[in-house]
């Protein structure tokens, strides 16, 4: 009887199209698909044991054998139909298991190519970093060499000045020739002149344009940086307020705290950028003026000293070497302005090659604005996709919770019909627990308000003392400023008035000692007032987790009022303070007025001074007369240092411009951080986004398990009034965890406001392992009571059964005769039922498979459409490289050869002009030879000065040659630079390449699999032909089989009309069968009492389930909080170093002060403290990750043991 209907039941669980996807399940969900396949095997069991017995009770009756069929078909029939709505309900979820599953993929592989994607950008932005890092080392390197050859030069040409000054002492007796000689230099130097002037205007005006372009592009790097930082806020704010839906006291005070961290933080970055810019301005100004400076002294001394030289060495020369002194010096000069002419096209040059390179930086800027762009735009689309997700995931949440409340208020019906004493029960229940709870936070409420305003007053009397300390804080740096400008002053006066003044600077500095004493001990009254406020925060939150001691409360609240009005006396204490110390700095400012009028009496005794002192002065000039001679040579020596201190000031600025640089690519490398930052939050995201959908499973399957036991109401009863406790408990400690946060976040203020030497600290604990243990106790009571009822169950069904056996024995011993004659026929009806059940559930078998084969072929068109569309575009990629790389190669080759032409042609040209050179060198010293052997000088001056001609004129075409051998030269270097960029920009095309043609063999292996699926989905079409033919055949069958029942069914109605007469005396049976059948309705009646029961519970259970996993979102949230406030405060460990960097710079500065060192001692004080603080709260960060740690470790177990 049994065998058939298990088989039945066991063959959907193994469908044609389940096995191809069982195998690629993992090994829990095999696991839970065979458990619910057990579950539904049990059930049909069941059932079929049910229908075997009231088959069995029918069997007695010797009439109604139409009746009987006809409610076994009906029957049959609704389990057929439940079976098929639980196959197809396999099948939806199935189908959606593999939906959620791809899904998962997909997003994770765009999101390992995006990462991808970010590393290359990365890694590029970092080569273009280090080449032009090299760039500006190899350009550092030239400068220098210049330097040291200018250096060289100078040395040389004073040498020269001094053999021509010692050759014209010899030289000069004529005044004839003397004035001839002066008359021509007049006449040449004018020319001179104004060609120095226009070369001096023309490197001003390049300096001045190169110090422009300086500035723009420090402007436009500010403002890129300064977009990106807004950018990048931003995303932050709306990454935040997503954050705060759930929390909305917490999201008001982080609004303040951020706005004003913000605009604290603005306003520090423009004060900080105005002092920059001033600064660089001044040095600028000061290095231009100095240059200026200095070029004029140059000339001056130059012209002066030249001037003497002339007059001294003309006295002293001879007649007849005057004209050949002349000439070489005209040459010299010369010779220097060609050399002059070349440094000023080199440096033409380099103008030019600097220029490319800032075109070729701007460039590069706008690519990395633009890809910015880009991805930041990705990024909001996927963070809008995200929010979509959310939204539906929290309209399907509204949605159970709807379906929950509908079926709350059917079970709430169905309870007052039946159990209206129990219901009683429960509302006094109810009333007794809702009157408890207002008393109880009505008594709450009221302790808490006072505890709140007084807070609040603390608070609000905090910030007007440190808007105090501010002010004095102010006037104490007005009074130090104003005693340096003292101290200058003081010290150009005479030796009585600085005694005078350092008597009073000391009582000044002890008046400033005092004063400091009195801020230290206002900071400490602070210090005491904030441990104060603390304390009251400590209690308050005791007095929360303390609630049923409200009698102690009050005397606790009490003793908090005492302790406010003790501080509110100190406030008041410390505003008198602040008074007199307002009063001292009045009269110090007096004092200082004082002071200031004795000074000025100094100045007039100094005045009177100063005429006596010039009595003496005339004494003294004749004495300065011969010390002046030794100030000459020492005027020449500082016009040398002079020069040396202006080319040093050049590198100087142009070291800075190359920190400046360096200082914005850290910003760029800051960005670049933040977009990772970004991603990491995206990633999380997505993460929340999959633990919602595997959440959702959980619940799905959690719902069908608890349907399947049973679970008597009253027992339940007394568990729910338990979960309702662990639900006030839950609460608790939401409001513990809240206040965690808000403490996190004054945490956050005062390791901001730490650096200008305000202190608090705020400490909160909470201990959780009495909801532990409460958790596990009803978890233990939730299975004892499952086992009692189970137990019950079986002794009603074994108790059922008894019964249902001995009524068996009475009507058999009555039917034995009727059952002779009906179990041929019903042995041929269930044959055919059974038939009939198989031929419909492999029609329905086959209905499924040619679903999910349209579905796949589907699906896979779908894909070929995609590779198809994909190769396309990658073949259309890979012939544009390919082209590109042909072109880029020619190019290069074409190059290479014309450079590789020129400089042979370069080679050949320079040696004939060397050749040409030795030639003209060899004649000039005949020449010279045969000048020296001739005596008669005189009268061949003028084919001497045609010679001297000749060779000038060689000796410029030999310079032009060599400067336009330099200019090639230098042609070819940036040729050689430009040939390695491009064969670079080669080597990335060729991995591109690469990377194209792998990922070409990739789609050609993937469309191979895919024409293996299309073959494989081929043959199963033609299986699926053969079955439905087969099927055919099959409903052939089964009408045959159906015109043999209705043959049966008229030979059942003649035999109805024998069994007419047995009815009669079978009357007596059936009244005791109805009242058998009365008391089994009753029985499930009382058991769907308890399914529905059990469904409430079930339901209140998931209502606890989504709270708990609400709190565990606000745990996430507050991790990444506390992430967030771990980089805050990385960030001010950085400000925090930077200012112990100034504080060096300070000290060595004030090394000559008395009151900078007191200060720098306070400052150093300071410091530690603040690093102690650190060191602290770096421990207490510590503390509450492990704390986190645990919540963590108690959530997992709590979910592991709801699962079991």
């Amino acid at each position: 009887m049994e065998d058939p209907v298990q088989d039945g039941v066991a063959s959907p669980a193994t469908p044609g199209t389940g096995k191809s996807k069982l195998e690629t399940l993992p090994k829990e969900d095999l696991i839970k698909f065979a458990k619910k396949q057990m579950m539904l095997i049990q059930k049909a069991k069941s059932r079929c044991t049910e229908l075997e017995k009231e088959i069995e009770e029918l069997k007695s009756k010797p009439g109604g054998t139409d009746d009987i069929i006809k409610a076994l078909t009906e029957r049959l029939d609704a389990i057929l139909l439940e079976k098929a709505e639980t196959e197809q309900q396999c099948l939806s979820l199935k189908k959606e298991n593999i939906k959620m599953k791809q899904e998962v993929e997909d997003s994770v592989t765009k999101m390992e190519d995006m990462q991808k994607e970010f590393e290359q950008s990365q890694r590029n932005c970092v080569k273009e970093m280090e080449n032009l890092k090299n760039e500006l080392m190899a350009v550092h390197s030239r400068h220098s060499e210049e330097k040291a050859s200018l250096q060289t030069e100078l040395k040389e040409a004073i040498k020269k000045q001094l053999e021509l000054s010692e050759q014209l002492k010899f030289q000069s007796d004529s005044e004839d020739n003397v004035k001839k000689l002066q008359e021509e230099i007049q006449k040449i130097r004018p020319a001179f002149e104004e060609q120095i002037l226009y070369l001096q205007k023309e490197l001003e005006a390049a300096t001045n344009e190169k110090e422009q372009e300086i500035t723009h592009l420090q402007k436009v790097i500010e403002a890129n940086s300064q977009h990106y930082q807004k950018n990048v806020n931003s995303l932050q704010e709306e990454f935040l307020q997503l954050k705060a839906t759930h929390q909305e006291e917490v999201k008001e005070l982080m609004c303040q705290i951020e706005a004003s961290a913000k605009e604290y933080d603005t306003e520090v970055n423009n004060l900080n950028q105005l002092k920059e810019n001033l600064v660089n301005q001044c040095e600028q100004s000061e290095n231009i003026q100095k240059k200026y400076e200095c070029e004029l002294e140059n000339l001056g001394k130059a012209s002066n000293a030249n001037q003497e030289n002339q007059v001294c060495s003309l006295l002293l020369q001879e007649d007849s070497f005057v004209e050949q002194t002349v000439n070489e010096k005209v040459k010299n000069l010369e010779d220097t302005l060609k050399e002059l002419e070349s440094q000023h096209s080199i440096l033409k040059d380099e103008l030019t090659y600097m220029n490319n390179l800032k075109l070729k930086l701007e460039v590069d800027a706008q690519h990395i604005k633009d890809e910015f762009f880009h991805e930041r735009e990705d990024l909001e689309f996927k963070i809008n996709e995200l929010l979509l997700a959310k939204e539906e995931q929290g309209c399907v949440i509204e949605k159970l919770r709807s379906e929950l409340e509908e079926s709350n208020k059917q079970f709430c019906y169905t309870v007052e019909q039946h159990n209206k004493e129990v219901l009683n029960l429960h509302e006094q229940h109810q009333k007794e627990i809702s009157g408890l709870n207002e008393t109880f936070l009505s008594d709450s409420e009221k302790e808490k308000l006072p505890l709140m305003f007084e807070i609040q007053n603390l608070k609000e009397q905090c910030e007007n003392l440190q808007q105090e300390k501010q002010e004095a804080i102010l006037n104490y740096e007005s009074l130090r400023e104003m005693m340096e400008i003292l101290q200058t002053e003081l010290g150009e006066s005479a030796g009585k008035i600085s005694q005078e003044f350092e008597s009073m600077k000391q009582q000044q500095a002890s008046d400033v000692n005092e004063l400091q004493q009195k801020l230290r001990t206002a900071f400490n009254e602070k210090d005491a007032l904030l441990e104060t406020v603390n304390h009251l925060q400590r209690e308050n939150e005791k007095l929360l987790s303390q609630k049923n001691l409200v009698p102690e409360l009050e005397n606790t609240v009490k003793n908090l009022q005492e302790k406010n009005e003790v501080c509110l006396v100190s406030l008041s204490q410390r505003d008198s303070m602040l008074q007199e110390l307002e009063s001292k700095i009045s009269s110090l400012t007096e004092e200082k007025d004082d002071f200031i009028s004795k000074i000025k009496s100094s100045h007039e005794e100094m005045d009177n001074l100063h005429i006596k002192c010039e009595r003496e002065e005339r004494l003294i000039i004749e004495l300065r007369e011969k010390v002046e001679q030794t100030t000459q040579y020492n005027s020449e020596l500082e016009q040398k240092v002079n020069e040396l201190t202006g080319r040093l000031e050049t590198l100087k600025e142009k070291d800075q411009n190359n920190q400046n640089l360096e200082k914005h690519m850290d910003q760029l490398k800051t960005h670049f951080e933040d977009q990772e930052t970004l991603l990491s939050e995206v990633q999380s995201l997505h993460e929340e986004n999959n633990k919602l959908s595997s959440e959702k499973n959980q619940l799905n399957r959690d719902l069908e398990a608890f349907l399947s036991q049973k679970e008597e109401y009253l027992m339940l009863k007394e568990h729910i009034s338990e979960l309702q406790k662990k639900l006030q408990l839950t609460v608790e400690e939401r409001d513990n965890l809240s206040k965690l946060f808000e403490n996190e976040q004054v945490q956050k203020l005062f390791v901001k406001t730490q650096l200008y030497g305000f202190l608090k600290q705020m400490e909160s604990k909470v201990s959780e392992d009495d909801e532990e243990q409460d958790v596990a106790i009803v978890l233990q009571a939730v299975g004892e009571s499952l086992a009692k009822i189970n137990e019950e169950k079986h002794n009603l069904v074994f108790q059922y059964d008894k019964k249902v056996v001995e009524l068996e024995k009475n009507v058999k011993c009555l039917q034995e005769e009727n059952i002779i004659q009906c179990e041929e026929l019903r042995s041929l009806l269930r044959d055919y039922e059974q038939e009939k059940v198989l031929l419909r559930k492999e029609l329905e078998e086959t209905q499924s498979e040619k679903e999910a084969l349209q579905s796949d072929l589907l699906e896979m068109k779908n894909a070929n459409e995609k590779i198809s569309l994909e190769n396309q575009n990658l073949l259309i990629l890979v012939e544009e490289v390919s082209q590109k790389l042909g072109s880029n190669s020619e190019i290069h080759k074409e190059k290479e050869k014309s450079f590789t032409k020129e400089l042979e042609n370069l080679r050949l040209v320079l040696e004939q002009k060397e050749s040409e050179l030795q030639d003209v060198r060899a004649q000039l010293i005949l020449l010279k030879d045969s000048l020296e052997k001739i005596p008669s000088v005189e009268n061949d001056q003028p084919s001497v000065k045609e010679l001297e001609e000749k060779i000038e004129y060689l000796e410029k075409d030999s310079k032009e040659k060599e400067e336009k051998t330099n200019k090639i030269k230098l042609v070819a270097v940036k040729a050689k630079k430009e040939l390695d960029s491009s064969r670079k920009e080669a080597q990335t095309l060729r991995e591109e390449l690469e990377s194209v043609r792998s990922e070409k063999d990739q789609l050609s292996a993937s469309m191979r699999d895919l024409i293996q699926r299309a073959e494989s989905y081929k043959n199963l079409l033609l299986e699926y032909d053969k079955q439905s033919e087969q099927l055919d055949i099959e409903k052939e069958r089964a009408n045959n089989f159906e015109h043999h029942i209705e043959d049966l069914t008229r030979q059942l109605r003649n035999s109805t009309l024998q069994c007419e007469k047995l009815n009669s005396e079978n009357e007596d049976l059936l009244a005791r069968v109805e009242t058998l059948q009365s008391n089994a309705k009753l029985l499930e009646v009382q058991i769907l009492e308890v399914q529905k029961a059990k469904a409430m519970v079930d339901k209140e259970l998931e209502a606890e389930k989504l709270e708990k996993e609400q709190k565990i979102k606000e745990h996430a949230s507050s991790v990444n909080e506390l992430e967030g406030l771990q980089l805050q405060l990385l960030k001010e460990k950085k400000q925090l170093q930077k200012t112990m960097q100034e504080l060096e710079l300070v000290k060595k500065d004030a090394q000559q002060t008395t009151l900078m060192n007191m200060e720098i001692a306070d400052y150093e004080r300071l410091m530690k403290e603040l690093n102690q603080k650190l060191t602290n709260k770096n421990s207490k960060i510590e503390d509450l990750e492990q704390e986190i740690k645990i919540q963590k470790q108690k959530q997992e177990t709590l979910q592991e043991e709801m699962s079991e």
